[in-house]
């Protein structure tokens, strides 16, 4: 017998997880606020390959992954004034548009609720 489990696609980003897991627990929508960081600068500049483990996938080898550089990462209030985000941020912006319209036509949203 296969096993199902049923995943949740984020309407900004496509990406989906998991709606229940036991080492997760459910999913969370509140991650990010204005203060957040909403450009990540990483290095990826490479370091060793993670080794192949038989059987196991890709091992993680010392220097591997992308890691942050804090201090070069905007939040938002920081990275609208750069012209080289723009373009993001219009697509961006018509996405969240076009998930609200959707969503007030499926009455999740009130109109109401979009007063600030």
């Amino acid at each position: 017998m296969v096993k199902k489990k049923a995943y949740v696609v984020c309407p900004l980003c496509a990406r989906n997880r998991a709606l229940e897991s036991r080492e997760k627990g459910t999913i969370r929508w509140d991650f990010w606020n204005e203060d957040s960081l909403i450009i990540q600068i990483r290095n990826v500049s490479g370091g060793k390959k993670a080794g192949i483990k038989i059987g196991h996938g890709r091992g993680k080898a010392p220097g591997s992954g992308f890691p942050l550089i804090k201090d070069e990462s905007l939040i938002l209030d920081e990275a609208i004034k750069k012209d080289e985000y723009k373009k993001n941020f219009n697509e961006m912006k018509n996405q969240i548009l076009k998930i609200t319209k959707i969503f007030i036509e499926k009455k999740l949203i009130k109109k109401s609720d979009l007063k600030f």
